[in-house]
């Protein structure tokens, strides 16, 4: 159940999953064992949009690689600067 929550989870651009881990008995977590983790999606989709404004400087749309990467600020700065337009 966790894969099709996680995928949901990530096709509806969630933040954040929270995940119930701890030691399993035929698949299931034990009782008292329960610990709850939470993972961050933003990692993920940072490298998706890099992904994508990569394909899209490399087909010369330059101007749309630059505002896909605006969304990221400093972190992906150097790659925003390469990409946007020079006037």
């Amino acid at each position: 159940m966790s894969v099709p929550a996680t995928l949901a989870a990530l096709d509806e651009e969630i933040g954040e999953i929270v995940f119930t881990v701890g030691e399993r008995h035929d698949g299931v977590v034990k009782t008292g064992t329960e610990r709850l983790v939470t993972f961050s999606t933003e990692q993920f989709f940072r490298e998706r949009t890099l992904r994508e404004a990569e394909r899209l400087f490399k087909a010369g749309a330059y101007h749309g690689a630059a505002l896909l990467l605006k969304e990221y600020g400093q972190a992906a700065r150097d790659a925003h600067d390469l990409a946007a337009p020079r006037y």
